[in-house]
């Protein structure tokens, strides 16, 4: 009976950990950690270009605004925040810029949760025509603002949330679809 009670034991470890979120990564793909010292090596001008996998790993502050995606070509880029803050330029009307076409997924995976895209003096995420935004986790302060310019029927300007937070507004046009999943929005 000790060896049953064991091998119930074992088998209820196993069950509870097969129900464990896993990571939102396919086996074999791979992260590149950016910090305030090597994010240049990523970036052409004030853009993150090439679709991928971005960890931070440290705080960054930014001296302008960060374009993700090429201007019109589209990329699909997931940022995971690692508990650390992205922070906008005093003077820039946006933290980040999600250009069309491109596809943003942020998260935070530290054990802490205190991952954040700052904004000091405008909005944190601008989510521009014909681009999908998802925040997974983390926190977006300073709002968010999604679709602009000239939208036709066959644009997907989204914006999903599936958790996290937002402090400040949450806006939209008129032709841009919503999801909010789970999460809090302050605004």
């Amino acid at each position: 009976t000790m060896k049953r009670n064991w091998i119930s034991v074992l088998l209820l470890l196993a069950l509870t950990l097969a129900l464990l979120p896993t990571a939102a990564l396919a086996e074999g793909e791979t992260w590149t950690e950016i910090n305030k010292d090597n994010i240049g090596n990523y970036m052409e001008g004030m853009y993150l270009k090439i679709s991928g996998n971005y960890k931070l790993t440290g705080n960054i502050d930014l001296s302008t605004v960060l374009y993700i995606g090429p201007p019109t070509a589209g990329a699909t880029i997931t940022l995971d925040l690692n508990g650390h803050t992205l922070t906008g330029a005093a003077d820039s009307l946006y933290t980040l810029w999600i250009n069309q076409n491109t596809t943003l997924t942020i998260m935070d995976t530290s054990n802490n949760g205190s991952g954040q895209v700052i904004s000091t003096s405008g909005t944190a995420v601008k989510v521009y025509t014909n681009a999908v935004f998802t925040l997974a986790s983390g926190t977006i302060s300073g709002g968010v603002v999604v679709g602009d310019g000239n939208i036709s029927s066959n644009d997907t300007t989204a914006f999903t949330m599936e958790g996290g937070s937002i402090t400040g507004d949450l806006t939209a046009d008129g032709k841009t679809t919503i999801n909010l999943n789970d999460g809090t929005v302050g605004g």
